[in-house]
């Protein structure tokens, strides 16, 4: 019995081989579990929490005690008489200068940690950005299959009506050929998804490799917005005051730039310690033997042993380290006018995404007018008209194909007023805002 289990645990061990050497994980993410996952396995991320790392390590070695020296001196020969053999330790000390070290070492770890967040802010985003571009082309896919369903029946209809004549057969070849047309925008359709795919999976960045689908199969007008963190179109969530007073508030560069300052600071610290003199202080063991203890008089000429003890300071006479203390003021300066000039990109970047996202919501809001409404109505009328010889194959094929531009020229609207939300909550640094009690555009 117990061997026919081992077989049959061997066999299933087989089975499911080549999928665990792949190490490949495949199923379907929804927008928060994509989040949650990139912020535990994302390799950008930990590849940027290894500065985190290293830098605190940085801490602990500027912090560090010099190292005693090992000194001995031995005479020999001749020589050697009435001089004493000698061996004792010298240890260097730093007067005031691994504090200044300690706090620049701080202070580049403040900085490690800030790109950190900064690293986790955009890979979040972009990953929200993929996600919605995914969904997207997947509602554009669809609506062309919907058209396909719509032209297939044209198709049968101009089969039906085919007779001996040529205008019959030139009208049939027109369906086919529209319909055919459509084919290729589908299959145009289907590598766009499958790209849309791979650019989210490549956002994803994980450390096993892997495939995954969105469990959203595409951007319902109705329901997405809230569920994306996303203002209706018909709102005003912020007006370009708040959102510049947000930005100021949360950019992370502009927190960079600020504790670059700070760094430039204690770099300065550290230059001006460099002209306090250091120390060192010795301390060993001497001794003369008998050969070299010529004196008599002391100890009757035998072995002779003590102690010594002695010092010396560094004296930064001939160079006062001007130089440095010139140069890392000059860098204080520059940071901050690094910090003037990101201050002033930044408020212009948030006014470019502020009026990329309300030029988008408008054009979305035109659509919502009726447009789409009023366009699938023609089409659906139209194919009717056509079945029942109300209407010319040529009108019908003018019908669709205005038909076909505005639904995937409405779903890029649509694509395109998500990803200029999230390119202002970006240039804000912020991942949502509430924008629940919004006031209704007139």
């Amino acid at each position: 019995m117990m061997k026919k289990i081992f077989v049959i645990f061997l066999l299933i061990l087989f089975c499911f081989l080549p999928a665990f050497a792949e190490g490949t994980l495949t199923g379907t993410l929804s927008l928060d579990e994509a989040l949650e996952l990139v912020s535990t396995n994302n390799l950008d991320i930990f590849i940027s929490s290894k500065n985190v790392d290293k830098s605190k390590k940085d801490i602990k070695i500027v912090n560090a005690l010099k190292n005693p020296k090992f000194e001995t001196f031995f005479y020999l020969g001749n020589t050697s008489i009435g001089n004493p053999q000698q061996g004792g330790i010298t240890l260097p000390i730093e007067v005031m200068k691994r504090k200044p070290r300690k706090e620049k070492a701080i202070s580049n770890f403040g900085s490690a940690n800030i790109v950190l967040q900064q690293d986790i802010f955009k890979i979040k985003m972009t990953v929200r950005s993929r996600y919605i571009e995914y969904a997207g082309y997947k509602s554009i896919l669809k609506d062309l299959l919907i058209q396909q369903k719509l032209l297939e029946k044209t198709l049968a209809v101009s089969k039906n009506k085919l007779n001996k004549t040529d205008a019959a057969e030139i009208e049939y070849l027109q369906a086919k050929i529209i319909y055919n047309q459509i084919i290729t925008q589908i299959k145009g359709a289907e590598n766009e998804e499958k790209l849309a795919q791979i650019l989210f999976n490549k956002s994803l960045n994980l450390i096993e490799d892997s495939l995954f689908d969105i469990i959203d199969d595409g951007l319902e007008e109705d329901s997405d917005y809230e569920k994306f963190a996303t203002p209706k179109p018909d709102t005003n969530p912020l007006s370009l005051e708040d959102a510049e007073k947000i930005a100021f508030e949360k950019r992370l560069d502009i927190q960079l730039a600020k504790s670059d300052i700070d760094t430039a600071q204690k770099e300065l610290k550290i230059a001006e310690s460099k002209k306090i003199p250091d120390i060192s202080v010795s301390s060993g063991y001497m001794y003369l033997s008998d050969f070299q203890n010529n004196d008599f008089g002391i100890s009757d000429g035998g072995v002779l042993q003590g102690a010594f003890v002695g010092g010396s300071i560094d004296l930064p006479i001939l160079y006062r380290y001007n130089p440095e203390i010139q140069k890392a003021k000059i860098n204080i300066e520059q940071k901050k006018l690094v910090l003037k000039s990101v201050q002033n990109k930044a408020r212009q970047d948030v006014r470019k995404a502020y009026l990329d996202f309300v030029n988008s919501r408008d054009i979305l809001n035109y659509y919502h007018t009726g447009v789409l409404e009023d366009s699938d109505k023609v089409i659906k009328y139209s194919h009717k008209a056509y079945a029942t010889n109300e209407m010319s194959l040529t009108t019908l094929i003018v019908s669709q194909q205005t038909h076909l531009n505005l639904l995937r020229s409405y779903m890029l609207a649509l694509i395109d007023y998500y990803d200029d939300w999230l390119n202002l909550l970006s240039e804000m640094n912020v991942e949502n805002i509430d924008f629940t009690k919004t006031p209704c555009l007139p």
